[in-house]
């Protein structure tokens, strides 16, 4: 069977190299013909032993080349078969009337081919052997190749009704799993919409309560400033609007501080800073700075305190401390809000080899049962009939976020009516190296500063700032120059060789404060720059000390310790 010959009729060159490369892998001899034309020379030449035609040529189709070769005068005995994308029952009657043995719908399968193929050239054989035994006219009879291509009709039929059977079932099967995709993701859009829509108006409502609480403390420092103005003021009087005037500024700080971590939280562009932590003097300054809030030197009921008894002795840990300090400082504050009498007690154990374990504890109003799922959730207040009606509620949100940040969780356990206890983990990473002064604070005494005779370059762009900084240095008897931005800075401190330490604001126009400090530094005079700026981001101060900085102290200033830090530097 193998070595016959096919000549294949194809005018498409990509299907003509298919059924090319198919047949040949078989161990067929095959010459091709580009149309109908071509291929009635070549069945003259090529003496072929079957002729495979595509239906659909230009000059001849398959149907005109097979009637010409089976019903001519000399009709060939060599079997035909058409290749054909036409299934209609006038395509099969031409067919008929064409001669062809039989034909094949496209797209065919190839082992079906094969038996065709097969089939049609031990037809041939038959077909001399019954002229032998039969003679010419009984063998005609025979060979009568209308029941060939009625029953290679009927079989394409078959075969295309089983595979337009598997088609419809698959169809179904792809439309039921369609259908239940379509569904589940319809839930889903629906499910993100309504949470969109929760967020849209929570955000709204947290919207309309920051407008609300930086209005609250801008009033107050407004009205006390102006109240200030006036000659006729008790001294008494004038501290204690001093006193409210400090507080609602460090309200108003707290809440563009907590404004700034929610967006840089939601955007995803918080990043560590981590180093040694020394994780005892971390809580031993938070102690000090909470007792010294004036709402807890006055409120003689409550009771904060740093829990020393069962601490590890000075335990460093790999964190970043900065991140740390902002999570105690939100639990603790919340602790204090909510804390009418009693003890805030806070401190921290090794839970295990790999886990620092911190809490803090109050004696509260506590939180419901069915208000703690809510509680960490963000532009959510959980609110009772007890609980004040002051903050943003963004606090235990932030916390929450920079456990998670900094590779922990934090949880709460509460008693409704008698207190919480808000408990968070971090990773223990033990280290030996170095530890850096993280908490500058200022002297418990103050310190009468002497700088007579030193001259400081302050660099500041904004006129308020640069007259605050101007009367804490004159207090301490310096000389003050002022630069306005970095450019200015440069070429000041290029022209005054008196400069001994240089004040700079990190965000600048036209210069800002790195590129001002690198180019002031590149004269080699070392002279000290201490950056200043109101972006005090984790990250921050590691920038400053790469740009050539000495130090780094973070808006609003604090004027004992900017005069520390001066002191030290100079020395």
């Amino acid at each position: 069977m193998k070595n016959k010959k096919i000549l294949i009729a194809e005018d498409s060159p990509t299907q003509a190299m298919i059924l090319r490369a198919t047949l040949e892998a078989k161990g067929y001899h095959v010459v091709h013909a580009k149309d109908g034309a071509e291929a009635l020379i070549m069945y003259k030449e090529e003496n072929p032993d079957l002729l495979i035609l595509d239906v659909m040529m230009p000059k001849l189709t398959g149907f005109e080349l097979a009637s010409q070769l089976k019903n001519g005068p000399n009709p060939s005995k060599v079997p035909i078969l058409l290749l054909t994308s036409l299934t209609e029952k006038s395509d099969i009657v031409r067919g008929l009337a064409s001669g062809a043995e039989t034909f094949l719908a496209k797209p065919f399968d190839e082992e079906y081919l094969f038996q065709i193929i097969e089939r049609l050239l031990d037809y041939d054989i038959l077909d001399k052997e019954t002229k032998l035994l039969l003679g010419d006219k009984l063998a005609s009879k025979y060979n009568d190749q209308s029941v060939s291509f009625l029953l290679s009709a009927y079989q394409t039929a078959i075969k295309k009704n089983k595979a337009l059977e598997k088609s419809e079932y698959e169809l179904k099967m792809i439309n039921k799993n369609l259908s239940h995709l379509v569904s589940e993701r319809t839930m889903e859009l629906e499910e993100a919409k309504k949470k969109a829509e929760r967020s849209d108006m929570l955000k709204s409502i947290f919207l309309s309560n920051v407008s609300h609480d930086l209005r609250t403390p801008m009033n107050a420092i407004i009205g006390f400033s102006q109240l200030l103005k006036e000659d006729l003021i008790a001294p008494d009087m004038k501290d204690e609007y001093l006193d409210l005037i400090s507080k609602n500024g460090e309200n108003l700080l707290g809440l563009i501080n907590d404004i700034i971590d929610i967006s840089k939280i939601e955007a995803g562009v918080i990043k560590c800073n981590y180093t040694n932590c020394p994780v005892n003097e971390l809580l031993t300054e938070l102690e000090k700075s909470f007792n010294n809030y004036k709402f807890l030197k006055d409120n003689k009921e409550v009771r904060l305190f740093f829990n020393r008894s069962k601490i590890p002795e000075n335990l460093i840990t790999i964190t970043d401390a900065f991140r740390l300090k902002q999570v105690l400082s939100n639990l603790i504050s919340n602790a204090v809000k909510f804390t009418r009498e009693g003890v805030i007690e806070f401190s921290y154990k090794i839970k295990d080899k790999n886990t620092l374990l911190f809490y803090v504890k109050d004696s509260g109003i506590g939180i419901p049962e069915n208000k703690i799922n809510g509680l960490f959730q963000r532009y959510e207040q959980v609110k009772t009939s007890d609980s004040p009606d002051i903050g943003t509620g963004l606090g235990l949100a932030i916390a929450d976020n920079l456990a998670k940040i900094l590779g922990g969780k934090l949880w709460v356990e509460s008693d409704f009516g008698k207190g919480s206890t808000f408990y968070f983990t971090i990773p223990y990473k033990i280290s030996d190296g170095p530890v850096l002064e993280y908490f500058p604070k200022a002297p418990a005494k103050k310190i009468a500063y002497d700088f007579k005779g030193k001259t400081f370059l302050v660099v500041e762009d904004d006129l308020s700032n640069y007259k605050y900084l101007n009367a804490v240095l004159k207090r301490a008897n310096a000389n003050v120059v002022w630069a306005k931005n970095g450019e200015s800075a440069v070429e000041e401190f290029t022209n005054n060789n008196s400069i001994d330490l240089v004040l700079m604001d990190i965000h600048l126009p036209k210069m800002n404060g790195f590129e001002a400090t690198r180019r002031i530094n590149e004269q080699g005079r070392k002279i000290p720059v201490i950056a200043q700026t109101a972006f005090a981001m984790s990250g921050d101060e590691q920038k400053c000390y790469d740009a050539g900085c000495v130090d780094y102290i973070p808006k609003p200033i604090v004027p004992e310790i900017l005069l520390l830090k001066i002191n030290k530097n100079l020395k």
